[in-house]
């Protein structure tokens, strides 16, 4: 999915909605993904706290298919061109999710300096 955000500096986000099985235990066949506009809005709010550099961060949910949650994430190489979330704060979250009952849904993701294509890191 890619979502066109305008008059901040970031381009676009994508959900990267193919987790490693260890993360995400989701019916094959469902390819769309609910986000509530709050969920939205928290993701294009963080984007814009860390202009120039890329945002990044976790969508978790109950079920597959829904993101009730955004979860930010450190970008540890701080670039405007890439972005690695900081395994610690992933391991923090994965925690706090199994806690709450909840699941990962997407990583989502800004490009604010590169083209709005799938980048390595993205798939």
């Amino acid at each position: 999915m890619r979502v066109w955000s305008q008059g901040f500096g970031v381009k676009s986000f994508y959900l990267l909605l193919q987790t490693p099985n260890s993360l995400l235990r989701t019916n094959s066949h469902n390819s769309m993904l609910t986000i509530s506009k709050e969920v939205y809005e928290s993701f294009i709010s963080h984007a814009q706290q860390c202009y120039p550099k890329e945002a990044c961060g976790i969508l978790a949910g109950a079920v597959s298919g829904e993101a009730i949650s955004f979860f930010p994430v450190r970008n540890q190489t701080e670039s405007s061109e890439s972005y690695f979330m900081d395994p610690r704060e992933q391991l923090t979250l994965f925690k706090i999710l199994r806690e709450k009952g909840l699941r990962v849904t997407g990583i989502v993701h800004s490009h604010t300096a590169s083209p709005a294509y799938p980048s390595s890191t993205d798939v």
